[in-house]
């Protein structure tokens, strides 16, 4: 959020939107399409975006589930695959606590301390080793994309 917030307002506004979008990989993005976001995600109507705002965009995706969206660039879901096929670097279709901290320190780049990344680490799902599974890692998400709606 801190780093598409570049006014350091605590908020994002509309231009700062469009560099969200960019940095999605999301290009030529045209105004009427800011202002159609803006409007679904500023729930507040304050004609900027803060940071629960921002996680609804981010829980809302820019895509759909399956392999590709109807613009030919990648889904939510297979977003999601990969990202945990990244991690998973053993390929045991799962992921341990520690691993999941670390993704976590590596995507906030130290917005958090390691007591805010422990205290969503021990949120996570985890089966009866103590694992992350693929399931439970996709659970996450779709609770995600579950509060959007």
């Amino acid at each position: 959020f801190n780093h598409f917030d570049v006014s350091q307002t605590g908020t994002i506004n509309r231009e700062e939107l469009r560099g969200v979008y960019l940095a999605m990989g999301q290009e030529d993005v045209s105004d009427d399409e800011i202002d159609d976001l803006m409007a679904e995600v500023d729930t507040d109507r304050s004609g900027e975006i803060d940071f629960d705002e921002f996680l609804l965009l981010m829980c809302m995706g820019f895509g759909k589930a399956g392999g590709m969206g109807d613009d030919g660039t990648q889904s939510i879901e297979a977003h999601i695959r990969e990202a945990f096929s990244a991690v998973d670097v053993g390929h045991t279709d799962f992921i341990s606590p520690d691993e999941l901290a670390i993704v976590i320190a590596n995507l906030t780049k130290g917005e958090l301390t390691a007591a805010e990344i422990k205290d969503i680490v021990s949120g996570a799902p985890r089966d009866t080793h103590n694992r992350i599974s693929y399931s439970q890692w996709q659970c996450l998400w779709d609770s995600c994309g579950s509060a959007a709606t």
